[in-house]
């Protein structure tokens, strides 16, 4: 998991290759110094970097992961004013290249209101996996009269290095294609297979019905999903809402999850269920799933969907997203496991600490998973401009190389005051132990996020986990 000597280990690497003292490198890896209107975001600031390098002179600007992360994302933008583009659609084109991308990179495109609202997005819908040279990438989108910005640039999902040059904005016709492909049904596919997974959409007497398969037959990871943006959401912000969908398998060993993620405008994640704890399993008839989570007023974008490991087919129909009282329980526990597809679960169990209050296990699935963070986030209060302490009681089994606590403040802007590195002191089997950790939180920022690291194999379980002050 992230580690200050990973940092160290890239900004060695980057001094060798430009000759940059020690202080320079390392702020080009934390995005410093990049040309004007770019910006690095991410959900975890402490394990992504951004900076410039030269190829046969030519430009490129640089995301990379500077830590092992599970599904953090990190995106690299530059901001275009709106005004020009109003009214017209239009298209992002560039060339990209990566190594060693575990997850997901890509292009993407949007646009946002006066109040940092997406009223437009896309994403290459061809997501890039791996290692792979210079490859030609472009995304379009509409450019509506109330967007005040433009942003365009390549996002990293997990753990790589991504490069992108050459990147243009220009208006185009309005003919031009907008993704999704037609018959998708606005359903957009990723899987850890580029095309190897198909999407079809057949129309019943009932509503669409859309089957993902792989086209060779062979297991993978994949998942078909679709956001909600703005205008839609408004009906959404600050209420309950439920995701529904009936599913059925013809897959033996297919496991299946329904799953929806609320984002702020700076695609970092607020609440999410992906049915982490309640997942289908192998070949099953029509069954009904569903998801209820709260919207809060800062929520950006709802993606939803499903996602799959195996080969399918797999089938979906009745998907329906709506608001609902709050009489209706929530069934996300507040947290989100980020971990690789099928290599952690996480569970609420009973408290048997005696001492209250939430108690959750993270089990690893294999012996070689490679690590996860469970998180929660929570919206400043009387934290801004103060030392915050985290505690909480652990017990583990079979655990290594490792697992512990991480605290950080969520800054409106990349800040040095991120936190303590993740640290993970804990190993092997050992009675609950309480632990602690503690960050400065600036006085500008946006919101504490907190949890538990886990950097391998075994069983963590975590009771109370409480917030405290001290003097700064």
């Amino acid at each position: 998991m992230p580690r200050e000597k990973d940092l160290k280990r890239l900004v060695r690497r980057q001094m060798g290759a430009t000759g940059e003292r020690y202080t320079q490198a390392r702020e080009r890896l934390r995005g410093r110094g990049l040309p004007a209107g770019w910006r690095l975001d991410s959900d975890r600031l402490d394990a992504y970097g951004a900076g410039l390098e030269t190829d046969a002179g030519r430009q490129l600007v640089v995301l990379r992961s500077t830590a092992t992360v599970g599904r953090g994302t990190g995106s690299l933008s530059r901001h275009h004013p709106a005004a020009p583009h109003r009214g017209q659609r239009v298209r992002v084109t560039a060339s990209v290249s990566g190594e060693d991308v575990r997850m997901q990179a890509g292009l993407w495109l949007g646009a946002q209101d006066a109040n940092g609202d997406l009223v437009a997005f896309d994403m290459d819908d061809r997501p890039l996996t791996g290692s792979f040279g210079w490859r030609p990438a472009e995304v379009a989108v509409d450019v509506v009269d109330d967007a005040v910005e433009i942003r365009a640039g390549v996002s990293l999902h997990g753990t790589g290095t991504v490069r992108l040059a050459d990147m243009e904005l220009a208006a185009v016709a309005a003919g031009a294609a907008v993704p999704p492909a037609p018959g998708s049904d606005g359903w957009s596919v990723w899987s850890s297979r580029p095309g190897a997974y198909r999407l079809s959409v057949e129309r019943a007497t009932d509503g669409p019905v859309a089957t993902l398969r792989a086209g060779d037959g062979a297991a993978g990871e994949a998942s078909m999903s679709q956001t909600v943006l703005a205008g839609e959401l408004r009906a959404l912000r600050g209420r309950r809402a439920r995701l529904e969908a009936r599913l059925r398998s013809e897959d033996g060993e297919a496991t299946v999850r329904l799953g929806m993620t609320v984002l702020d405008a700076r695609n970092r994640i607020l609440t999410s269920d992906n049915m982490e704890d309640r997942a289908l399993l192998g070949a099953f008839g029509w069954t009904p799933a569903s998801i209820v989570v709260d919207v809060p007023e800062a929520a950006a974008a709802v993606g939803y969907g499903i996602s799959v490991s195996g080969a399918g087919p797999i089938h979906v129909a009745g998907v329906r997203l709506e608001p609902v009282g709050a009489d209706l329980p929530v069934t996300s526990f507040g947290w989100t496991l980020s971990a690789p597809p099928g290599t952690y679960e996480v569970l609420e169990e009973p408290g048997e600490r005696g001492g209250g209050g939430q108690q959750l296990v993270v089990r690893a699935a294999t012996a070689d998973s490679p690590g996860a963070v469970l998180l929660r986030w929570e919206t400043i209060g009387d934290y801004r401009g103060r030392v915050v302490r985290l505690r909480a009681w652990l017990r583990g089994e079979d655990v290594e190389p490792g697992a512990g606590l991480v605290l950080s403040a969520i800054d409106a802007e990349p800040s040095e005051e991120l936190g303590q590195e993740p640290q993970t002191p804990l190993h092997g089997t050992f009675g609950w132990q309480e632990v602690s950790v503690t960050a400065p939180i600036p006085g500008d920022a946006e919101g504490v996020v907190y949890g538990v690291v886990m950097a391998g194999r075994g069983v963590v379980h975590i009771a109370e986990p409480r917030l405290d002050t001290e003097a700064r």
